[in-house]
This record gives C-alpha cells, structure tokens and sequence, in this order.
C-alpha cells in the first residue's frame, strides 16, 4: 500500500498504529558525502525554546521533557565533536522580538525546564522564523552553506509540524536528513509515529534512535577553520543570523 494511503487508513481506523522503521545505525559523516551540498554536519534544534502557551499544550509537554533530555546529551556530543548547533525558533508572532527576549519569555513559562536543559550557548547559532518551516523567510539555507553543511540531525518540536516541514524543505534542496526519533516530540504518540514513518518512507530521513548515531570527528567547517574560538562572519549574514551572545 502506498504510504499515504496507508496512514489514511490508519486516521479511519482501517490498519492498527504505523510501525517506525528499524533502520541500523547511521554514519552521518559517510552518508554526508552523496550530499551535493557540502561536507559538514549541523545539529538543528527547531522550536525547542517555547512557553507551551496554547491549547492542546498538555500533551506535547508531557513528550518533550524526554525528547529534550536525549537531545541534550546529543547536543553534548555534537559540541565535542567540534559540529554547530543551530537553533531555529518560532518568533511567536513577535517581530520586534530577538533570541535573548524569547528565551527571557520562555524562562517564565511551562516550558522553562526545557529551556533550561537546552540553554544556547555562546558558540551556538540561531535563526528565528515565522512560520512552520525553519528554512521559509529565514537565511538558514545561507548559514547552512556558509558552513559547509551536507546534512542535517533535525530535533524539536513538534515532530508532526514543524520538523516535518523543515524536513521536507531540507529534502527538497538536496540536504541529507536524519531525524533522531527520541529527540521530536508531538501532542500525540500517534501523531509523532505517523510523521516519522512519513519521513523515512517519503524524505528518505534516518529515524534511528540519537544513541545509534555516529558523528563525524575533526571536521572544521569553512567558517571557522583557522579562526580559533572567535569565529568572524561576512557582515551580510552577521545582520540575519548570528551567534547566541547572552548579555542577561
């Protein structure tokens, strides 16, 4: 059966819950060179920093304290292998807002545990966007290229919406995609498993658990390769996408 039949039928109550696939363990750095993009790996964490003020919240909280334990300890193995980490988060519908005001926000909401394990740091990037997909109205792709990046380790929130849809923007412009399972979270088991199964059958996305993957080492992205800790960029995209530099 077609896949979208198949989860059709599934919403109708015709087949019982999808099964994710069981796929083996991925080396992000061999699968990153049949991308024609670049060389490198970033880790992307979409939409993690949120208040969860909004209806329905209760059960996507409930999924993403987990979520967000296992990509913290991702994020830690990134950082040790020299990989950026690049948030992308919603703007809330507030575009006089910056990162630091979002985090401030969100540090006095329900979800401020989260921000709390996966609070950006001052070699971090971010980006933030206005709607769903993390690469529509934003210089992500620009960043992306900037640092050589191939492939793409997706987390966030939620696994249904907007990682599905930056997913699918990152397929269409030939990134390599893995989307560790135990680091996305939906309002719904049900949901989260239908997106994942969608992404796998569909993107062609790595859905393994983010224990199974095995991250490059000694890459050094073209942006920061001789340039030590204090990382420079070209002004153009220092205006649009920048270093998390916290001054609270």
């Amino acid at each position: 059966m077609h896949a979208f039949a198949e989860v059709s039928a599934w919403h109708r109550g015709c087949l019982p819950r999808p099964v994710v696939p069981t796929l083996p363990s991925i080396d992000a750095q061999r699968d990153v060179a049949r991308s024609p993009r670049g060389h490198g790996v970033a880790l992307v964490l979409v939409d993690w920093i949120n208040d969860f003020d909004f209806p329905d919240a209760d059960g996507l909280l409930a999924a993403a304290l987990p979520a967000a334990e296992r990509t913290a300890e991702l994020r830690e193995r990134a950082t040790a292998a020299r990989i950026p980490v690049i948030y992308v988060n919603d703007n809330f519908g507030c575009w006089r807002s910056d990162f630091e005001r979002v985090i401030e926000r969100c540090l006095r909401r329900r979800g401020a545990r989260i921000v709390e394990l996966l609070t950006p740091r001052d070699d971090d990037y971010f980006v933030l966007k206005p709607k769903h997909s993390a690469f529509l109205h934003t210089p992500l792709e620009l960043l992306l290229d900037h640092l050589g990046v191939g492939r793409l380790i997706l987390t966030g929130l939620a696994g249904n919406i907007c990682v599905l849809f930056t997913a699918h923007d990152a397929h269409m412009r030939d990134f390599a995609v893995t989307v560790p399972r135990d680091c996305v979270a939906s309002n719904t088991p049900q949901d989260n498993d239908t997106a994942l199964v969608h992404l796998a059958r569909i993107v062609h996305a790595d859905v393994h658990d983010a224990a199974s993957v095995v991250l490059p080492t000694g890459l050094v992205s073209p942006l920061s390769a001789g340039m030590g800790a204090g990382v420079r960029h070209d002004a153009a995209l220092c205006d649009r996408a920048t270093r998390f530099d916290r001054r609270v």
